[in-house]
């Protein structure tokens, strides 16, 4: 969606998503495709988002979540991300 928005207005993007079925951001720290995905290009955004579920309950978020999140950010620098101002 966020291409086809781009392109409308002129403006040229890539893009790429990693996004399978009730993962959690768990999952994707342990999976070898998350790390590809990240080492593939320089991403200059990089958009996580939670299973639906565990945002809802707070040992969820406390003891998963959180942790997971906190990981995933280490890997999108080490793979060459910058850090956001905002």
């Amino acid at each position: 969606m966020f291409t086809s928005l781009a392109e409308s207005g002129g403006h040229e993007v890539a893009t790429g998503m990693l996004a399978q079925g009730g993962a959690t951001l768990v999952d994707h720290v342990a999976a070898a495709d998350t790390t590809t995905a990240l080492a593939s290009t320089h991403w200059n955004v990089v958009v996580l988002q939670e299973q639906s579920q565990i945002p809802s309950v707070d040992a969820f978020r406390q003891v998963q979540m959180y942790p997971a999140a906190r990981q995933l950010v280490r890997m999108v620098r080490a793979a060459g991300a910058s850090r956001s101002s905002s």
